[in-house]
């Protein structure tokens, strides 16, 4: 049993029958879960501190634009949108009546009779435009 891994293990850490000083990586992890320890409660503090201050900041950011938007401007709000609305009416004219549909084409409609005098009317339909397409019901 002397080469078996405790015997590894302890010649590793061990000069002169003393353990050797530990290892750097050992310290650094040690310090810093003695500080954590040492200053979890004011980091707990900190982070509801921060949230609620962000919370307030969303609430006042809010609250200012729904005053402003409603009470103090509300007057030059109303009248953005209707300049918004009313601006380019031309442009868009023009451009519903260039893109408009050709109406549709139909060939000679022939008549069928029925009993009763009563009548079908049959014809073939053609429609010229290639963005639109064509419905009908009868």
């Amino acid at each position: 049993m002397a080469n078996g891994k405790f015997q590894c293990y302890t010649t590793r850490h061990m000069a002169n029958g003393f353990l050797k000083e530990e290892e750097s990586e050992f310290k650094r992890q040690y310090k810093f879960q003695m500080w954590w320890i040492g200053h979890r409660a004011q980091l707990k503090k900190l982070g509801y501190g921060l949230f609620i201050a962000f919370d307030a900041c969303l609430i006042v950011f809010a609250l200012w634009t729904f005053i402003d938007g409603f009470l103090i401007s509300h007057d030059r709000e109303q009248a953005a949108v209707a300049r918004l609305v009313l601006s380019g009416q031309d442009d868009l004219r023009a451009y519903t009546t260039a893109t408009a549909a050709v109406p549709l084409e139909t060939d000679d409609v022939t008549t069928l009779a029925l009993e009763d005098q009563r009548y079908d009317l049959v014809s073939v339909v053609h429609n010229p435009n290639s963005d639109w397409y064509a419905m009908f019901s009868y």
